[in-house]
């Protein structure tokens, strides 16, 4: 490094010191980290945006101190085993949160926490083969287009998912304790005509 820098000194190239650091095995260019030890590319976490949604008697969703949470036969027919399979339940709420927050993340990368694994293998296919959970893949997919962010989904484990279970069982009291720096007033959910893809 010292030889190129004087170089570059002999050469009358300008240099901005602010900008110059090496040799490291992890660095950031362009907003991306290149870590030579882990051999891999990936977003800063600050960059990387969680959603948290889930689905039990009703649906719910928080983000950054915003929340929704909504009963079922608020805005779908009430569901049962044979109509709906857990996965739309899960990936329901999904697609809420993009419609109510897709304008808030453009430019950003955002990781959907859901403790249901088939919707977290469908969300990062972007495909199933019901029509049911097509028709809301779409919707999330044009909501990524339409508002230019990219999406991606993690399993995580009912207990680690503590504040939208709180939401979709509409237990206030618990929410308020996990999330005690929650928005007072909720997000209206969109009618499911706003969130299936027809």
């Amino acid at each position: 490094m010292a030889i190129m820098m004087m170089i570059f000194k002999k050469l009358n190239i300008p240099v901005a010191s602010h900008k110059t650091i090496g040799p490291v095995k992890c660095l950031e260019y362009l907003g991306i980290i290149l870590d030579t030890e882990k051999m891999e590319a990936r977003l800063p976490t600050n960059k990387v945006e969680r959603i948290y949604a889930s689905s039990t008697k009703g649906f719910g969703g928080y983000h950054k101190g915003e929340w929704f949470s909504s009963s079922w036969s608020g805005n779908l027919e009430l569901p049962d085993e044979k109509k709906y399979s857990m996965a739309f339940l899960e990936l329901y709420p999904i697609v809420v949160a993009a419609i109510l927050w897709g304008s808030k993340w453009s430019k950003k990368r955002i990781l959907f926490w859901c403790d249901n694994e088939a919707t977290v293998a469908i969300v990062k296919k972007g495909r199933s083969k019901c029509l049911q959970i097509m028709s809301l893949m779409r919707q999330l997919t044009w909501c990524a287009c339409k508002y230019n962010f990219h999406f991606s989904a993690k399993h995580v484990p009912g207990y680690e998912n503590e504040i939208s279970d709180a939401l979709s069982r509409f237990q206030m009291d618990r929410f308020r304790r996990l999330a005690p720096n929650a928005a007072l007033q909720p997000h209206q959910c969109p009618p499911s005509s706003e969130v299936m893809w027809s």
